[in-house]
Protein backbone atom coordinates (compact mmCIF):
# COMPACT_ATOMS: atom_id res chain seq x y z
CA UNK A 1 0.00 0.00 0.00
CA UNK A 2 1.32 3.45 -1.08
CA UNK A 3 1.65 5.82 1.81
CA UNK A 4 1.38 9.85 0.78
CA UNK A 5 1.61 12.56 3.55
CA UNK A 6 0.90 16.32 3.28
CA UNK A 7 2.33 17.89 5.60
CA UNK A 8 -0.36 20.96 5.42
CA UNK A 9 -2.53 18.57 7.62
CA UNK A 10 -0.45 19.68 10.41
CA UNK A 11 -2.04 22.64 12.69
CA UNK A 12 1.25 23.87 13.63
CA UNK A 13 2.61 24.30 10.43
CA UNK A 14 -0.29 26.66 9.30
CA UNK A 15 1.20 30.42 9.10
CA UNK A 16 4.40 28.78 8.42
CA UNK A 17 7.62 30.59 8.40
CA UNK A 18 9.21 32.98 5.75
CA UNK A 19 12.73 32.85 4.75
CA UNK A 20 15.29 30.32 2.35
CA UNK A 21 14.77 26.57 1.38
CA UNK A 22 18.09 25.44 3.00
CA UNK A 23 19.43 21.54 3.17
CA UNK A 24 22.17 21.35 5.65
CA UNK A 25 24.59 18.65 5.90
CA UNK A 26 26.04 18.03 9.34
CA UNK A 27 29.55 17.36 10.43
CA UNK A 28 28.47 14.42 12.95
CA UNK A 29 31.74 12.24 12.70
CA UNK A 30 31.99 8.74 10.66
CA UNK A 31 27.77 8.71 9.90
CA UNK A 32 25.14 10.41 8.40
CA UNK A 33 22.52 13.39 9.26
CA UNK A 34 20.99 16.21 7.07
CA UNK A 35 18.37 18.68 7.65
CA UNK A 36 16.01 19.99 5.32
CA UNK A 37 14.19 23.08 6.13
CA UNK A 38 11.26 24.76 4.21
CA UNK A 39 10.30 27.76 3.44
CA UNK A 40 6.84 26.98 4.31
CA UNK A 41 7.89 25.72 7.60
CA UNK A 42 8.58 22.01 7.60
CA UNK A 43 11.40 20.50 9.14
CA UNK A 44 12.97 17.66 7.87
CA UNK A 45 15.75 15.58 9.86
CA UNK A 46 17.57 12.83 7.66
CA UNK A 47 19.60 10.46 10.30
CA UNK A 48 21.61 11.43 13.27
CA UNK A 49 25.05 10.28 13.21
CA UNK A 50 26.71 8.04 15.63
CA UNK A 51 26.39 10.26 18.67
CA UNK A 52 25.23 13.22 20.51
CA UNK A 53 27.45 14.97 18.20
CA UNK A 54 24.69 15.80 16.09
CA UNK A 55 22.71 17.83 19.03
CA UNK A 56 24.60 20.83 19.21
CA UNK A 57 24.31 20.77 14.88
CA UNK A 58 20.68 20.60 15.01
CA UNK A 59 20.49 23.07 17.33
CA UNK A 60 22.63 25.15 15.66
CA UNK A 61 20.44 25.11 12.69
CA UNK A 62 16.91 24.92 13.87
CA UNK A 63 17.59 27.79 16.68
CA UNK A 64 14.81 28.03 18.86
CA UNK A 65 12.78 25.39 16.76
CA UNK A 66 11.51 22.47 18.90
CA UNK A 67 9.61 20.44 16.55
CA UNK A 68 10.56 18.37 13.57
CA UNK A 69 8.07 17.22 11.24
CA UNK A 70 9.79 14.59 9.65
CA UNK A 71 12.61 12.37 11.12
CA UNK A 72 14.11 9.55 8.68
CA UNK A 73 16.28 6.76 9.53
CA UNK A 74 17.52 5.48 6.16
CA UNK A 75 18.90 2.22 7.76
CA UNK A 76 19.28 0.91 11.26
CA UNK A 77 22.84 1.39 11.54
CA UNK A 78 24.56 2.72 14.28
CA UNK A 79 26.26 5.52 12.44
CA UNK A 80 22.85 6.72 11.34
CA UNK A 81 20.63 5.81 14.27
CA UNK A 82 22.06 6.64 17.51
CA UNK A 83 21.51 10.54 17.12
CA UNK A 84 18.48 10.47 16.31
CA UNK A 85 17.66 8.90 19.58
CA UNK A 86 19.41 11.92 21.29
CA UNK A 87 17.21 14.04 19.50
CA UNK A 88 13.73 12.02 20.16
CA UNK A 89 14.87 13.03 23.99
CA UNK A 90 14.75 16.38 23.23
CA UNK A 91 12.56 17.01 20.22
CA UNK A 92 8.74 16.75 19.56
CA UNK A 93 8.80 15.06 16.33
CA UNK A 94 6.00 14.30 14.01
CA UNK A 95 6.51 11.06 12.77
CA UNK A 96 9.64 8.78 12.16
CA UNK A 97 10.44 7.08 9.07
CA UNK A 98 12.12 3.98 8.22
CA UNK A 99 12.61 1.09 6.15
CA UNK A 100 11.40 -2.29 6.26
CA UNK A 101 14.51 -3.73 7.45
CA UNK A 102 15.31 -6.00 10.64
CA UNK A 103 17.81 -5.29 13.15
CA UNK A 104 18.68 -7.31 16.48
CA UNK A 105 20.74 -4.30 17.70
CA UNK A 106 19.64 -4.06 21.40
CA UNK A 107 20.76 -0.43 20.91
CA UNK A 108 18.58 -0.24 18.04
CA UNK A 109 15.39 -2.02 19.59
CA UNK A 110 16.06 0.07 22.91
CA UNK A 111 15.52 3.25 20.24
CA UNK A 112 12.66 1.90 19.44
CA UNK A 113 10.85 0.90 22.51
CA UNK A 114 11.73 4.19 23.68
CA UNK A 115 9.75 6.32 20.47
CA UNK A 116 6.96 4.21 21.12
CA UNK A 117 6.50 4.99 24.49
CA UNK A 118 6.78 8.46 23.61
CA UNK A 119 3.82 7.78 21.25
CA UNK A 120 5.91 8.64 18.25
CA UNK A 121 4.45 7.43 15.25
CA UNK A 122 6.78 5.24 13.57
CA UNK A 123 5.58 4.63 9.54
CA UNK A 124 7.68 1.94 7.39
CA UNK A 125 8.50 3.89 4.27
CA UNK A 126 9.86 2.70 0.94
CA UNK A 127 9.69 2.82 -3.08
CA UNK A 128 6.58 4.17 -4.71
CA UNK A 129 5.52 6.69 -1.11
CA UNK A 130 5.50 10.03 -1.52
CA UNK A 131 5.21 13.12 0.73
CA UNK A 132 4.11 16.45 -0.47
CA UNK A 133 3.66 19.96 1.05
CA UNK A 134 3.01 22.91 -1.43
CA UNK A 135 5.53 23.32 -3.94
CA UNK A 136 7.81 20.45 -2.26
CA UNK A 137 7.74 16.26 -3.28
CA UNK A 138 9.50 13.82 -1.88
CA UNK A 139 9.57 10.63 -4.01
CA UNK A 140 10.63 7.26 -2.51
CA UNK A 141 12.86 5.12 -4.53
CA UNK A 142 14.06 2.30 -2.58
CA UNK A 143 14.15 0.20 -0.88
CA UNK A 144 11.62 -2.40 -2.67
CA UNK A 145 9.47 -4.15 -0.12
CA UNK A 146 9.65 -7.50 -1.98
CA UNK A 147 13.60 -7.62 -3.38
CA UNK A 148 14.61 -10.22 -0.80
CA UNK A 149 17.30 -8.45 -0.08
CA UNK A 150 18.54 -8.65 3.92
CA UNK A 151 21.59 -6.57 3.86
CA UNK A 152 20.90 -3.02 6.21
CA UNK A 153 23.16 -0.96 3.61
CA UNK A 154 21.15 -2.23 0.51
CA UNK A 155 17.95 -1.67 2.19
CA UNK A 156 18.79 2.07 3.23
CA UNK A 157 15.79 4.64 1.92
CA UNK A 158 16.31 6.54 -0.83
CA UNK A 159 14.50 9.62 -1.98
CA UNK A 160 14.36 12.32 -4.54
CA UNK A 161 13.28 15.47 -2.67
CA UNK A 162 12.31 18.50 -5.09
CA UNK A 163 10.92 22.28 -4.68
CA UNK A 164 10.97 24.87 -6.97
CA UNK A 165 13.01 23.06 -9.96
CA UNK A 166 15.77 22.06 -7.62
CA UNK A 167 16.71 17.93 -6.95
CA UNK A 168 18.59 16.40 -4.41
CA UNK A 169 18.82 12.83 -4.14
CA UNK A 170 19.66 11.48 -0.73
CA UNK A 171 20.67 7.90 -0.68
CA UNK A 172 21.75 6.30 2.54
CA UNK A 173 24.63 3.85 2.37
CA UNK A 174 23.15 2.43 -1.14
CA UNK A 175 25.73 0.13 -3.11
CA UNK A 176 26.14 -0.05 -6.76
CA UNK A 177 23.95 -2.65 -7.23
CA UNK A 178 20.41 -0.49 -5.95
CA UNK A 179 22.05 2.12 -8.10
CA UNK A 180 21.64 0.48 -11.09
CA UNK A 181 18.25 -0.65 -10.02
CA UNK A 182 17.20 2.75 -9.85
CA UNK A 183 18.96 4.11 -13.37
CA UNK A 184 16.79 1.93 -15.07
CA UNK A 185 13.57 3.24 -13.37
CA UNK A 186 13.67 6.78 -12.39
CA UNK A 187 14.84 9.90 -13.42
CA UNK A 188 17.39 10.16 -11.22
CA UNK A 189 18.63 13.49 -12.45
CA UNK A 190 19.68 15.72 -9.52
CA UNK A 191 21.27 19.13 -8.50
CA UNK A 192 22.60 18.03 -5.47
CA UNK A 193 23.86 14.45 -4.33
CA UNK A 194 24.14 12.88 -0.57
CA UNK A 195 27.18 10.82 -2.08
CA UNK A 196 25.92 6.84 -1.09
CA UNK A 197 27.82 4.75 1.43
CA UNK A 198 29.91 7.77 2.80
CA UNK A 199 32.42 7.51 -0.75
CA UNK A 200 32.89 4.01 -0.84
CA UNK A 201 34.57 2.59 -3.54
CA UNK A 202 31.20 -0.12 -4.04
CA UNK A 203 29.17 3.19 -4.69
CA UNK A 204 28.88 6.27 -7.02
CA UNK A 205 29.51 4.17 -9.76
CA UNK A 206 29.94 5.68 -13.50
CA UNK A 207 26.70 4.70 -14.43
CA UNK A 208 25.05 6.02 -11.33
CA UNK A 209 26.50 9.82 -11.34
CA UNK A 210 26.38 9.94 -15.34
CA UNK A 211 22.41 9.85 -14.94
CA UNK A 212 22.57 11.92 -11.48
CA UNK A 213 24.62 14.63 -12.90
CA UNK A 214 25.16 16.07 -9.83
CA UNK A 215 26.42 19.66 -10.36
CA UNK A 216 27.01 19.31 -6.42
CA UNK A 217 28.01 16.18 -4.33
CA UNK A 218 28.49 16.20 -0.12
CA UNK A 219 30.46 13.15 0.89
CA UNK A 220 29.54 12.69 5.00
CA UNK A 221 32.60 11.38 6.63
CA UNK A 222 34.80 11.43 9.63
CA UNK A 223 37.91 12.47 9.95
CA UNK A 224 40.38 9.78 10.00
CA UNK A 225 37.78 7.00 10.25
CA UNK A 226 39.09 3.69 10.04
CA UNK A 227 37.30 2.84 6.66
CA UNK A 228 39.38 5.08 4.44
CA UNK A 229 35.87 6.45 3.60
CA UNK A 230 35.99 8.67 1.01
CA UNK A 231 38.15 5.87 -1.55
CA UNK A 232 39.84 7.43 -3.79
CA UNK A 233 37.86 5.64 -6.79
CA UNK A 234 34.75 7.26 -5.45
CA UNK A 235 36.24 10.76 -5.67
CA UNK A 236 37.53 9.88 -8.91
CA UNK A 237 34.35 9.43 -10.26
CA UNK A 238 32.91 11.94 -8.73
CA UNK A 239 35.32 14.83 -10.48
CA UNK A 240 35.09 12.62 -13.88
CA UNK A 241 31.29 13.62 -13.66
CA UNK A 242 32.02 17.41 -13.30
CA UNK A 243 30.64 17.88 -9.77
CA UNK A 244 31.87 19.78 -7.44
CA UNK A 245 33.23 17.99 -4.50
CA UNK A 246 32.45 19.04 -0.28
CA UNK A 247 33.34 16.74 2.38
CA UNK A 248 32.09 17.04 6.52
CA UNK A 249 35.81 16.07 7.38
CA UNK A 250 37.44 18.81 5.63
CA UNK A 251 34.62 21.23 5.48
CA UNK A 252 32.22 20.70 8.63
CA UNK A 253 28.94 21.27 8.57
CA UNK A 254 27.67 22.53 5.32
CA UNK A 255 24.42 24.79 4.47
CA UNK A 256 23.05 24.77 0.67
CA UNK A 257 20.77 27.37 0.28
CA UNK A 258 19.35 27.04 -3.84
CA UNK A 259 18.74 30.91 -5.23
CA UNK A 260 17.81 32.15 -8.42
CA UNK A 261 21.51 32.60 -9.05
CA UNK A 262 22.32 28.90 -8.88
CA UNK A 263 23.09 27.24 -5.13
CA UNK A 264 24.95 28.94 -2.60
CA UNK A 265 27.55 27.06 -0.33
CA UNK A 266 28.17 27.75 2.60
CA UNK A 267 30.73 26.34 5.61
CA UNK A 268 29.34 26.72 9.19
CA UNK A 269 31.93 25.56 10.76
Amino acid sequence: MLVFFNLWVWSHILGGRSGDLYLDFLSVGQGDSEIISLPSGPIIVVDGGPDGKVVPEVERSLKKGKYIDIMILTHPHADHYVGLAELVRRYDIGVLLLPEAKSSSPAFLDFLEYAEKTDLMVVHIGEGDRITSGEMKMDFLSPSVDDGISDMNARSIVFMFEHRGVRALFTGDIGEKQEKRMIGLYDMDADILKVPHHGSSGSSSSAFLAEVGPAVSVVEVGDGNRYGFPTVAALDRLKAAGSAIYRTDTDGTLRIVPGDKGLKILKMK
